[in-house]
């Protein structure tokens, strides 16, 4: 299917600062596993019937080339050849997701052994996976209010509707929420992913950022933000 003009432009962008990407990706999933014993990981891999295209994407970011291999009768270990990061994924859920993968053009896979696998993106794939991991990109940041409110308010002209709406829906999966017509708020440390998100939309001179640390009406605040 063709991309959308959009899509193609983001993934441009994604391009040309992938590097810059991956490390906000490589922080999102170890705050996502940071405490996980490895018996928990097994038992959550075991009782994970659908492993999604975006959990393997997300392996892949953050370790390269990915080894999976049999660790139990119903669970795979995925790790990076050359990175401690792993996690573990429901074996029938993962040979599935992978072959699919692997006929839509987005993975090598190399058999190794009798359940044991190479799994390595190819360029289609990379794209993929910028996009895939964009879309879910904020989603696990580390939710701890360091006492300081984050207000974003914007003027997006209606020349780049595409834009303003995919930032609206990037605010909202990082943890902002709708303070007025264009302005969003949010407790949470965020900037380095609020910067690149607006760079890859191209559209920092229509965004103003604002740090307070006192806004009226607080307590309704902290209710909706679960505080």
């Amino acid at each position: 299917m063709k991309k959308k003009p959009s899509e193609t432009k983001i993934i441009e962008k994604l391009r040309e600062n992938e590097e810059e990407f991956l490390e906000i990706v490589k922080k999102e999933w170890d705050v996502l596993q940071k405490n996980a014993k490895k018996e928990k990981l097994v038992a959550q891999g075991k009782e994970a019937a659908l492993v999604t295209t975006k959990v393997l994407f997300a392996v892949l970011a953050v370790a390269g080339i990915c080894t999976v291999a049999l660790v139990a009768p119903k669970v795979f270990t995925m790790y990076g050849m050359s990175s401690r990061r792993k996690t573990y994924v429901n074996k029938k859920g993962t040979l599935e997701k992978l072959h699919y993968m692997k006929r839509r053009g987005y993975v090598d896979l190399e058999k190794l052994d009798k359940m044991k696998y190479k799994v390595k993106l190819t360029e289609k794939g990379r794209a993929k996976m910028l996009l895939t991991l964009f879309d879910g990109m904020g989603k696990e940041i580390k939710k701890d209010w360091d006492g300081v409110w984050r207000i974003v308010a914007f003027d997006i002209p209606e020349t780049r509707k595409q834009e303003r709406d995919g930032f609206r829906k990037k605010l909202r999966d990082i943890g902002f929420h709708t303070l007025q017509q264009s302005v969003f708020i949010c407790p949470y440390a965020c900037k380095k992913e609020l910067e690149f998100i607006m760079s890859v939309f191209d559209i920092e001179r229509f965004v103003k950022i604002i740090e307070v640390k006192h806004i009226s009406e607080e307590g309704e605040l902290w209710k909706a933000f679960g505080m």
